[in-house]
């Protein structure tokens, strides 16, 4: 796990007689102007318990302080649509990228993250506790019996689907009437089938359901209760369980890739993530977008050196993973991850490109 990849890298770095400072968080770069007007960096200034300590940097400095996830401002301005919540943990607050742009660093694919369908009101409490998101609706939103719906009762994304390109099908537009994200508030809908089959919001079948989930007989009593559509939700339903009989979902294809059924049953075909929602009572949970990381960051080029916006070289200065704008890479990824991969080989990249340089004087 990730640990052990950790470990691996600390020992690497002992044998190498890398001094380690802990709890010393960087807090600004230090730089020169060179004649061309662009920033070269010499080293950083750092928070070391009360006092601040200036370290120089020989070759380079390398910007690998993780992404945004953490700082609500920077969200609300980049990303493509509210994710409110966070999962990472709570030291992600895009230091090193602000620190790049203070000397003139262009940025990259800020508009994009790795999302997460969480719990709302889970995620609500940790968040305002400065901690993560605790539940994720991976499992849930997969199980036969199960479907998501917005304000209207309806499906408007495939609930067995990654949840990394589920991010994108909250932030539907209205272009009409009031204005406003068609699909949020949006809420996991399970029948007692489903309910009985596993978890809901982290809890076992015969435990205790946490006080926001809502729960009822009918699909009308339950639509009342959260504030949806009641009609459309009936509807919506019933056309579900017509289609899942004849075994396809003909709106958004779950159950036809190999990834939806293997986060379903595990039957091996669609019978794995579809099946009817027939049997009260009825449960619903408001879901929300989180996000396991943002993906954007500092532009670079293909040293890892960090550019300005005219595609400049900043001189001594390299960025790498989430601190970086190369996604993993892009603005999608293979899986879970996926993001350690371009981390490492961009910050290898950097070592193998500021070993050529003489130090500065």
């Amino acid at each position: 796990g990730g640990g052990t990849l950790i470990q691996h890298l600390l020992d690497g770095c002992i044998a190498a007689d890398v001094e380690v400072l802990y709890e010393t968080p960087v807090t600004k770069l230090i730089s020169r102007l060179t004649e061309d007007d662009i920033h070269e960096v010499l080293g950083v200034y750092a928070q070391s318990g009360e006092e601040t300590i200036a370290v120089k940097a020989k070759k380079g400095v390398l910007l690998s302080a993780g992404g945004f996830d953490w700082d609500w401002e920077m969200k609300a301005n980049y990303l493509r649509g509210p994710t409110i919540y966070a999962t990472g943990v709570r030291t992600l607050e895009g230091d090193g990228i602000k620190m790049a742009q203070a000397i003139g660093a262009d940025l990259r694919n800020m508009n994009e993250a790795w999302g997460m369908p969480v719990y709302k009101e889970e995620a609500a409490q940790k968040n305002s506790a400065d901690m993560p998101c605790g539940l994720s609706v991976l499992l849930e939103k997969t199980r036969p019996g199960s479907i998501m719906v917005n304000k209207y009762g309806e499906r408007f994304c495939n609930e067995a689907s990654d949840y990394d390109s589920m991010w994108r099908s909250f932030f539907t537009w209205e272009n009409w009437g009031a204005n406003g994200y068609r699909n949020i508030p949006a809420w996991l809908i399970m029948d007692a089938n489903a309910r009985a089959a596993g978890t809901l919001c982290g809890v076992a079948p015969g435990e205790e359901l946490p006080d926001y989930v809502f729960q009822a007989d009918t699909l009308a009593e339950l639509a009342e209760k959260i504030g949806v559509d009641a009609a459309g939700l009936e509807t919506t339903v019933k056309e579900w369980n017509e289609a899942v009989a004849n075994g396809s979902d003909p709106w958004f294809h779950r159950g036809e890739s190999a990834y939806d059924r293997a986060w379903g049953l595990g039957t091996g075909d669609a019978t794995a993530t579809i099946g009817p929602l027939t049997e009260g009572p009825y449960y619903a949970a408001e879901v929300a977008m989180s996000d396991i990381g943002t993906c954007g960051g500092v532009r670079v080029n293909g040293d890892a050196q960090a550019l300005n916006p005219f595609g400049e070289v900043l001189p001594r200065l390299y960025a790498a993973g989430n601190n970086a704008g190369v996604g993993g890479p892009g603005c999608f990824y293979g899986g879970g991850g996926g993001t350690i991969g371009p981390a490492m080989t961009f910050s290898y990249l950097a070592g193998k490109h500021v070993v050529t340089l003489e130090p500065w004087t």
